[in-house]
Formats: structure tokens, C-alpha cells, sequence
């Protein structure tokens, strides 16, 4: 199976998978500013740091992503770097099950 050939389907469901999405340094920068908002009140609103200095992003109650909604990704734009690197640089054992884009690609 070809990777690279991944076409995403904006199905969402890798952002309804419970799990970190971890930010890079200055993500957050880029997403309140994506936001409107100061970079000190997107962090208390949308992180957490378990891990310092690792930020991750807040999940809702049920696991999904705190930015998934019901159109998609409120902020696709300045996702971060993890989401933006799905499958080709990491891939959950459940990706398969849930993804339409690998699934096409079986």
C-alpha cells in the first residue's frame, strides 16, 4: 500500500479518535492568532500541559477534538502540524477502520 497516494476525505475521523494531538513550538502562536485571540488565552482555554513544556490540545467530553464540529475542523487552516501529517508520518491502529481515505486505498 501506497501512503502518498492518501487523499484525504474530510470525514473527521481521526479527529473523533481519543488521543494527544501534541503541538509543535509556536503552533499555538499560529492558532490564536488563526483565532483572534491572544496566545496566553488560547493556551488556558484550548491546552493543557501535562508534560512541560509540551502542550496538547483540550479533547470535548466525548474524545473528539475540542475544534471538530459538525461542518469539520473549525480551524483546518492552522491545524497543527500533527493532524496536517496524518497517515504519513503516524497512523493509529484504528486508522484503517475509520478512515474513508485509507479505506479507499485497500
Amino acid at each position: 500500500m501506497d501512503l502518498t497516494q492518501f487523499k484525504c476525505q474530510r470525514c473527521n475521523k481521526c479527529c473523533e479518535q481519543p488521543g494527544d494531538v501534541t503541538l509543535r513550538h509556536g503552533e499555538e502562536e499560529l492558532m490564536a492568532q488563526f483565532l483572534g485571540l491572544d496566545t496566553r488565552d488560547f493556551v488556558n482555554q484550548y491546552c493543557d500541559m501535562p508534560v512541560k513544556p509540551r502542550l496538547i490540545l483540550k479533547e470535548n467530553t466525548n474524545q473528539h477534538c475540542i475544534f471538530l464540529t459538525k461542518e469539520g475542523c473549525s480551524i483546518y487552516a492552522a491545524r497543527p502540524s500533527q493532524c496536517r501529517d496524518f497517515p504519513l508520518k503516524w497512523i493509529a491502529p484504528t486508522s484503517f477502520d475509520t478512515c474513508e481515505g485509507l479505506q479507499k486505498l485497500l
